[in-house]
């Protein structure tokens, strides 16, 4: 398994798909951002590796994407700022080096 990171990785689709992940393979390859990361401390206990961050925080996008290949990105809940959100992902990922991006729409 290559580096995948899984945005929105404490609500229901995101940990789902982590879940079906770590069933597949190791968690040494898997990484989470989360707004608030206390909130991924089970992902964590398991060897996923949780990074702080949100869609608006360029920044810490970038920092989360460091050495990721694969993206799967989970449709933000903010309906007024998505699509700018979803774009700031995007730029990032593609300025990290990301290879592969998988979106989910609303």
């Amino acid at each position: 398994m290559s580096n995948i990171l899984v945005t929105g990785a404490t609500g229901g689709l995101g940990k789902a798909v982590v879940e079906q992940l770590l069933k597949n393979g190791g968690a040494d390859q898997l990484s989470v951002l989360a707004r608030d990361p206390a909130k991924a401390t089970d992902l964590q206990a398991q060897g996923v590796h949780v990074h702080k961050g949100d869609y608006t925080d360029y920044a810490s996008l970038l920092a989360a994407f460091a050495g990721v290949d694969k993206l799967f990105l989970v449709s933000g809940n903010d309906v007024h700022n998505r699509v700018p959100q979803h774009a700031n992902v995007i730029k990032a990922a593609t300025e990290a080096g990301v290879k592969h991006i998988v979106y989910t729409s609303a």
